[in-house]
């Protein structure tokens, strides 16, 4: 059975809701070939931070992207839409919050794409990092090679704090108004 954050989440840039200078940075960006090496997303629950982190994760590795958008039906599109893409790699960052961790990270980082274009980390609740391993992260995203491209997730409060002389882009996402 499929769960019901795969069945209904939003697929590509046009499917989703609100978010419209958020959504126009990242097409412009696509098209002109300057997607960044990491992003930091935030804002409160629901506002489609993880969404984001997939669809770009979608559109770097689509084999037959459709403008900004990804195809979603090539097999790479399809490995991450199932969450089985090698080269995808999803943290929960509540649950693995110390240095140890991301330093096995860093030694992951060196490695090639495998199955994509580009590997991608989507580090979730990035607020939830203990400082020595917010302060890693930090560091392992600034220095990124041309294959690698990361997301972090978290809260808005807390990261823009420890953000604030890092050249990652920082973007704060906020519930759609109606």
């Amino acid at each position: 059975m499929e769960t019901l954050y795969r069945k209904y989440r939003p697929k590509d840039f046009e499917e989703v809701v609100g978010q419209v200078p958020i959504k126009r940075l990242f097409q412009r960006s696509i098209e002109a070939g300057a997607l960044s090496h990491a992003y930091i997303f935030t804002g409160p629950k629901g506002t489609g931070k993880t969404t984001f982190a997939r669809i770009i994760s979608k559109r770097v590795n689509c084999l037959a992207p459709l403008g900004s958008n990804p195809c979603n039906r090539c097999d790479q599109c399809l490995a991450i839409a199932n969450g089985n893409h090698l080269d995808v790699i999803e943290m929960d960052a509540a649950s693995n919050r110390g240095i140890d961790d991301f330093r096995a990270i860093r030694e992951k980082i060196a490695y090639q794409p495998v199955q994509g274009r580009k590997k991608v980390y989507i580090i979730d609740e990035v607020h939830m990092l203990t400082n020595e391993a917010f302060n890693a992260c930090l560091l392992y995203t600034s220095y990124a090679a041309d294959d690698l491209r990361c997301v972090d997730l978290g809260c808005r409060r807390i990261i823009k704090k420890k953000t604030n002389k890092n050249n990652n882009l920082l973007m704060q996402i906020y519930h759609p108004t109606p």
